[in-house]
């Protein structure tokens, strides 16, 4: 995995993701906010050592996706699914976006 100073830097796109198994304790409505990059396995979570990591609701996710990372909802969805299956490639994701079924027969087959 590449460290996350690497990615930013080489403007590799990203957006923020929810982990659902991780809530927060005192709002059980908000979970801890992650970094996931295109193409890159799996999610960075925010916080760690001594940095407090970030608890979102789901609106203010989608808010700072689209606000501040310019990101339309079928963006976030090409990120999240190329962090999922990197080995597929950006053009693959994005022609079968919305079609979760297809492209899982097309990795497949």
């Amino acid at each position: 995995m590449k460290a996350i100073d690497e990615l930013l830097n080489d403007g590799t796109r990203y957006c923020f993701w929810l982990n659902p198994a991780q809530p927060s304790k005192s709002n059980p409505d908000r979970f801890r906010v992650a970094l996931v990059f295109e193409g890159e396995r799996g999610y960075r979570p925010t916080g760690g050592g001594d940095v407090e990591p970030w608890y979102w609701d789901s609106e203010t996710c989608a808010e700072q996706n689209a606000k501040r990372l310019d990101l339309t909802a079928g963006d976030v969805e090409t990120i999240l699914c190329s962090s999922m299956f990197p080995q597929v490639g950006r053009e693959k994701l994005q022609r079968h976006r919305g079609h979760p079924s297809r492209l899982r027969n097309r990795i497949a087959g």
